[in-house]
C-alpha cells in the first residue's frame, strides 16, 4: 500500500474521530476520581462501567476506521482503538502516582500484582478491536465487493507479498506458525533491549538503612511515549523484514514485555528497602516496569502497527526496484 494523499485523507479522518471520542465523551467516563491519579482499570472506582464504555468505543472507532478506510481498511482500521487510547496516556498520570500511595511492603507487592491483572484486562479491547477488523472486514468485502485487506491479493508462495495484507490469512496456516512465534519473540527481544537503553532517568546513590542502593527518579511522560514507540517500533519492522509475518501477531508484544517487567519487579526488587527510600526514587533496575500498563498498550499497539506498516513500504518499495530492474535488463536484451 502506497501512502498517497487519499490514504492520508481517511488516516486523518479516523484520527480525528478516534481521538476525539476518548478525549470528550471518553474521558469524562472514564477519568480517576484523583485529577492527578493514573487512569488503571483494576483500581478505577467504576471499573466495571468503564470497561463497557471501553469495549464500545473500541467498537465504535473500529467500526468506523472499516467504513472510512475502503480497500485499505484492514491497514487503517486497527489503529483507530491505539490512536484513542493514547489520548487517555497523555491525559493521565503516570505510575508515580499510584507508588506514592504505597506505604507498607504489602501495598508494593499488591501494586504489581495489580498492573499484572490490568495488563490482561487492557488487552481485551484490542482483541475485541482485532477481531472486528477480521470479521466486519470480510462483512464489507461480501457486501461491496471492495477488497479491504490490500490493494491486491497476495501470492501464497512469495512470502514478502503475502506480507503486504495485515491480515492475511497465510498467518494462520500451520506452516507460518513457528515464523510466527519467531517474529513475536524478536519483536520482544528487541523492544526489552532498547527499552532498558533508551528509558534512561536521573540516577543516584542512596543510604537506605545500612545499605547503599542506586535509586532513580521517574521518567517523564515524553521519555516514556517516546521510548515506546522506538523500541516496539523497531522491534516489529526488524521481525517482519526478516520475517514477513502478518500483523496480528505483533500485537502480543506489548503485553507480553509488560508482563515480563511487572513479574521481574515482584521477583527481583526488594520491596522492604524499596519501602524506606523517598517517594520520589524507586530501585533503578525497575525503571521499565515504572510505565502503566495503559502506556504499555497503547503506545507500544500504535508502535508496532506503525514499524509494521513501514516494513510494508521497505517491501512495496524494493518489490518496484526489482520490477524496474527486471525491465531495464528485458529491454536490453531485446535491444
Amino acid at each position: 500500500m502506497q501512502f498517497t494523499l487519499a490514504v492520508k485523507i481517511r488516516l486523518f479522518i479516523v484520527l480525528a474521530v478516534s481521538m476525539g471520542l476518548f478525549t470528550t465523551l471518553g474521558w469524562f467516563f472514564a477519568r480517576p476520581l484523583d485529577p492527578d491519579g493514573a487512569l488503571t482499570l483494576v483500581q478505577h472506582h467504576q471499573p466495571v462501567l468503564t470497561m463497557i464504555l471501553l469495549v464500545l468505543l473500541a467498537i465504535v472507532v473500529t467500526i468506523v476506521g472499516l467504513m472510512v478506510g475502503g480497500r485499505h481498511a484492514g491497514q487503517i482500521a486497527p489503529m483507530a482503538l491505539p490512536l484513542g487510547l493514547s489520548c487517555w496516556v497523555i491525559q493521565t498520570s503516570g505510575f508515580e502516582s499510584l507508588l506514592i500511595k504505597c506505604s507498607d511492603v504489602a501495598s508494593l507487592s499488591h501494586l504489581f500484582q495489580n498492573m499484572i491483572f490490568d495488563t490482561m484486562l487492557w488487552c481485551i479491547p484490542v482483541a475485541l478491536a482485532l477481531g472486528v477488523v477480521i470479521y466486519g472486514g470480510r462483512y464489507l468485502t461480501r457486501l461491496t465487493g471492495i477488497e479491504t485487506n490490500g490493494e491486491n491479493k497476495p501470492a501464497r508462495h512469495d512470502v514478502t507479498t503475502s506480507s503486504e495484507s495485515l491480515l492475511s490469512s497465510e498467518g494462520f496456516m500451520a506452516k507460518q506458525g513457528l515464523r510466527n512465534v519467531l517474529a513475536l519473540l524478536l519483536t520482544c527481544a528487541i523492544a526489552m533491549i532498547l527499552l532498558k537503553l533508551i528509558l534512561q532517568t536521573g540516577k543516584t546513590r542512596l543510604l537506605v538503612g545500612q545499605n547503599h542502593v542506586l535509586g532513580a527518579t521517574p521518567a517523564s511522560m515524553g521519555q516514556i511515549i517516546f521510548s515506546l514507540l522506538v523500541a516496539f517500533g523497531v522491534g516489529a519492522g526488524v521481525a517482519h523484514q526478516l520475517l514477513g509475518t502478518p500483523l496480528w501477531c505483533f500485537l502480543a508484544a506489548p503485553p507480553l514485555v509488560a508482563l515480563f517487567n511487572y513479574i521481574s519487579a515482584m521477583t527481583t526488587a526488594n520491596f522492604e528497602i524499596m519501602e524506606k527510600m523517598a517517594s520520589s526514587f524507586f530501585p533503578a533496575q525497575m525503571t521499565t516496569a515504572m510505565v502503566l500498563p495503559l502506556q504499555f498498550i497503547a503506545i507500544g499497539t500504535l508502535a508496532v502497527m506503525w514499524g509494521h506498516w513501514f516494513s510494508l513500504l521497505v517491501h512495496h518499495e524494493k518489490k518496484l526496484q526489482a520490477e524496474t530492474a527486471r525491465n531495464e535488463d528485458g529491454g536490453s536484451v531485446k535491444g
